[in-house]
């Protein structure tokens, strides 16, 4: 019913409880509080709680070195499992964040990273009946060679088509901002492979098109420009097969006809 003091080590070989009347049981120690070699500790100084490690640098740290002992789960039974970050500050960059970061080597020795390397990803999985299927995924990637100040990223798109179960690329920015759809290296800032539907106006500075421009409905193709408007066409001109030709290489016009 008292305090215990000045005891070099407490072996219990049963369940050892600690309660108060306080609803507040305490363990003061002046070297901290640790379970096994470094299942769980808590630093007496900085307050700092490792699993798995004797020295967490986070007020919370969790290590582990093969398979998913190095994970943290939050389920919920009936209810939303999420994970709430918060700040309270008056500085308009300060926010809660995520921060995934990635090296090759070891903690004790890292690495650069390779081009290619993933950085970090977001994972999206729902329940088939039996088992957790991809639906999506976000990666982020390292796009070229990285160096000393120098970390050259990509964002990739995954979604996983009907009728599957392995999320495959549909959309990614390049380190210079360049967009792909349905392309791996685009070459401008929106690269389309595939077809394409505006369904409003489309207002452009140029036009580079390498295949077939179809224009349908009844809104005109209008060219407006403060001086000239030029239109660039290699092959020459054709709307709707023969109704009206231009010739690139004698510069005719046809009006019925392919060959004027």
């Amino acid at each position: 019913s008292g305090n215990i003091t000045s005891v070099a080590n407490i072996t219990a070989t049963g369940t050892l409880s600690l309660t108060g009347t306080s609803g507040t049981s305490t363990i003061a120690s002046g070297q901290g509080f640790t379970i096994g070699t470094s299942q769980f500790v808590v630093q007496q100084t900085s307050g700092r709680v490792g699993i798995g490690t004797t020295s967490p640098q986070a007020k919370i740290e969790i290590y582990g070195s093969s398979g998913l002992e190095q994970g943290i789960r939050i389920s919920a039974d009936s209810e939303q499992a999420y994970h709430d970050l918060r700040s309270w500050t008056s500085e308009a960059s300060n926010s809660g964040f995520s921060d995934m970061r990635r090296a090759r080597g070891s903690i004790a020795s890292p690495t650069i990273v390779q081009s290619s390397d993933m950085i970090g990803q977001l994972i999206f999985r729902g329940w088939d009946g039996v088992a957790d299927q991809y639906a999506a995924k976000i990666l982020v990637e390292v796009d070229g060679t990285p160096g000393l100040n120098d970390m050259p990223g990509r964002i990739v798109f995954q979604t996983t088509n009907d009728g599957a179960s392995s999320p495959t690329e549909k959309m990614r920015i390049t380190n210079v901002g360049n967009v792909g759809i349905g392309t791996t290296t685009p070459g401008a800032l929106l690269a389309v492979h595939g077809n394409a539907l505006f369904s409003g106006n489309l207002n452009v500075a140029n036009i580079t098109a390498t295949g077939t421009i179809t224009l349908s409905g009844s809104s005109p193709l209008s060219f407006t420009n403060s001086a000239t408007s030029t239109v660039a066409m290699t092959n020459g001109l054709n709307f709707d097969s023969n109704t009206f030709v231009i010739d690139p290489n004698s510069n005719r016009i046809g009006i019925g006809t392919t060959t004027p």
